[in-house]
């Protein structure tokens, strides 16, 4: 039977109802990996914390451990829009420094790194050379020349949002990653309506959607497989069962 989506990379939360292990073992034969900010650094993602940074650090390693466990690839997100005075200093370089060592520590160091900082990604890439550097979609990275220009430090691209809906320009872009060896994401709100395309390309895509059917603070990376006919067919099928 079709499987049209095989692999997911969630998004950690603090404040999922029930706790973010319970919501995510149900689905944990299709996560791959999970995503998510270190308490008390500037990150893209809007979270409120209900407790100390201590203690949600506290939690954060605990179900990083249980992930661990269980086969999941961590991404550590350094995705602020802007870090202001520090932004090519050795402060921030230390701050980035000691949250990959205290994983390492822990046993949890990540297997990936999203950030929108070049600095980040160059610092990071001469000291931990076998880390996954990945672009930021909150970079808006909108041609392949902009990717070119940075792909000596990021080795994987989230492509631009308000682009990605042309298939025509997801297929472009794929075929600029394949031909230098890169990784190329999409974030989307729905993961049906981006199937087709990206699946045909080859192209990675992030989702924010729904656990069993019901809206959650978790959002998702979907790694589609199969041909774009399979999934047409597929998506058809579900559209119909639906209706």
């Amino acid at each position: 039977m079709l499987v049209p989506f095989r692999k997911y990379a969630v998004g950690y939360d603090w404040m999922i109802p029930g706790g973010f292990a319970a919501m995510v073992e149900p689905y944990l034969p299709t996560v791959k990996e999970v995503f998510f900010s270190w308490p008390g650094m500037v990150s893209g993602r809007n979270i409120q914390l209900e407790k100390s940074v201590e203690e949600s650090i506290e939690q954060l390693v605990a179900d990083l451990a249980w992930c661990r466990k269980n086969g999941v690839e961590f991404d550590l997100l350094f995705n602020a829009n802007c870090y202001g005075e520090e932004a090519f200093t050795e402060i921030l370089r230390e701050q980035v420094y000691d949250v990959m060592e205290e994983l390492g520590r822990r046993g949890l160091f990540p297997e990936i790194v999203t950030t929108t900082s070049q600095y980040i990604a160059k610092v990071l890439k001469i000291r931990y050379p076998q880390v996954e550097i990945r672009a930021s979609v909150n970079m808006k990275l909108e041609s392949t020349k902009a990717m070119e220009y940075i792909s000596d430090i990021f080795d994987s691209f989230y492509i631009c949002r308000d682009i990605q809906k042309d298939r025509n320009v997801l297929k472009h872009f794929s075929d600029w990653c394949n031909a230098h060896g890169k990784k190329l994401c999409m974030r989307s709100s729905t993961a049906v309506a981006f199937a087709v395309a990206p699946c045909r390309y080859g192209v990675t895509t992030t989702s924010a959607t729904s656990l069993g059917r019901r809206r959650s603070r978790c959002s998702f990376s979907i790694i589609p497989t199969g041909s774009a006919d399979e999934f047409r067919n597929a998506r058809t099928r579900r559209e119909k069962s639906s209706a």
